[in-house]
C-alpha cells in the first residue's frame, strides 16, 4: 500500500483530497494546524515551519508520496501576505526531506494565479499549461511558481517525478464565510441583502470535492508539470449568486454594485483541463448546483458563524 503525507489536511481542499486518497487505496497521513482527529488519516500536529519536526515526521512516516496542500490562504489577505515567502521556504525544505528520505513522487497544490492575468493572450479563451507565465500579478501567485520551479528542480535531480495541480475557483463545503459563495448564501439564509460586485467576471469554477478528488487522482499518476484543476466552462460570478437566490426565491436580496470592483483582476479565467481529462484520467462530477446546495448545507449545520460579513468579495 502506498504511503501519502498530506500538509493541510484538514484544510478546504485538503480534506476532499485526503478522502479521495484512501478511496484509492493510499495509507494517509496528513499535518494540521490546530488537534484533531480523523477517521479516515493519521493527523500529526507539526509546525511546517519548523524544518527539525517536519523533517522528524517525514522521517517516522516514510511516505512515498508527498501532496502539499498547506499554505497562507487567509481571506483577503493570502494575495500579498509576506508569509507567502516563508511558506516558500517551508514547502521546499519539506520537499528536500522527502526526497532526502527516498520519497517518489511529489504534488504541490498550486494556482491560477501563477498565470500572468494581464497577458494578451489571456483573451476569451480558457488558459493552458504552455501559456508563458512571465510575472503573476500578485505576490502570492509568485509564490507558488516559486515553490513550483524550486521542487520540480529537485525531484528532477534526484529522479523522483513532481506534478503541479494550478486549481482555479472551488467552491462549496467549508469555504472562508468572507468568500463570495458564502457571503451569499449566509445573506439568503438571514433573510438579509447580499451586498456584491458587479459579479460579471468570468470564471471558473469547481466544486471543492471535485478540486481534492482532482490533486488525489494527480497524486497517484505519473503525470509531470503543470495540470489545471477546474471544471473548463465559464460562469459569471453574477449568475452563480442568481442560482443560489433562486433556489430560495430571493432573488430581491442581491445588491449587485454595492461594492466596489477590485483593480487588478482579469474578466476571464478559465482553465483549460485537456491535460487533467486526457492525462489524469479526471473528470468533475458535481454540477454548480450540487455546489451550491452543498454549501447551503453546510452553512444551515453552523450553529453560529463568527466572521460573516454583510459585504462580497467581487
Amino acid at each position: 500500500m502506498p504511503v501519502i503525507l498530506v500538509t493541510g489536511a484538514t484544510g478546504f481542499v485538503g480534506r476532499w483530497a485526503v478522502k479521495a486518497l484512501i478511496e484509492r487505496g493510499f495509507e494517509v497521513h496528513g499535518t494540521s494546524r490546530v488537534r484533531g482527529v480523523s477517521s479516515s488519516a493519521t493527523l500529526h500536529h507539526v509546525d511546517l515551519h519548523d524544518a527539525i519536526s517536519s523533517a522528524a515526521l517525514i522521517d517516522r512516516v516514510q511516505p512515498s508520496h508527498l501532496l502539499l496542500c498547506a499554505w497562507s490562504t487567509d481571506h483577503g489577505v493570502f494575495w500579498t501576505d509576506p508569509a507567502n515567502a516563508r511558506w516558500v521556504a517551508s514547502v521546499v525544505a519539506a520537499a528536500k526531506c522527502f526526497l532526502t528520505a527516498g520519497g517518489r513522487r511529489i504534488v504541490l497544490a498550486g494556482s491560477c494565479a501563477e498565470y500572468n492575468w494581464s497577458d494578451p493572450a489571456l483573451g476569451k479563451k480558457p488558459i493552458s499549461e504552455s501559456m508563458v507565465l512571465d510575472t503573476p500579478q500578485t505576490l502570492y501567485g509568485r509564490a507558488k511558481r516559486e515553490a513550483s520551479e524550486a521542487i520540480g528542480a529537485l525531484a528532477q535531480d534526484s529522479g523522483a517525478t513532481f506534478a503541479a495541480g494550478r486549481i482555479f475557483f472551488p467552491m462549496g463545503w467549508g469555504e472562508s464565510p468572507q468568500r463570495f459563495l458564502p457571503t451569499v448564501v449566509n445573506a439568503l439564509l438571514s433573510d438579509r441583502p447580499a451586498r456584491l460586485g458587479s459579479g460579471r467576471q468570468i470564471r471558473d469554477v469547481i466544486d471543492v470535492r471535485d478540486a481534492g478528488a482532482a490533486l488525489a487522482g494527480l497524486a497517484a499518476s505519473e503525470v509531470r508539470g503543470a495540470v489545471n484543476i477546474g471544471s473548463g466552462r465559464g460562469i459569471a460570478l453574477a449568475d452563480v449568486a442568481r442560482l443560489a437566490a433562486n433556489s430560495r426565491g430571493r432573488a430581491d436580496l442581491l445588491q449587485f454594485g454595492a461594492i466596489p470592483a477590485r483593480t487588478g483582476e482579469p474578466q476571464y479565467l478559465v482553465a483549460d483541463v485537456a491535460r487533467l481529462r486526457d492525462d489524469v484520467g479526471f473528470a468533475p462530477r458535481y454540477s454548480i448546483d450540487e455546489t451550491i446546495d452543498s454549501s447551503f448545507e453546510y452553512w444551515t449545520r453552523q450553529k453560529s458563524v463568527p466572521g460573516v460579513v454583510a459585504g462580497g468579495t467581487v
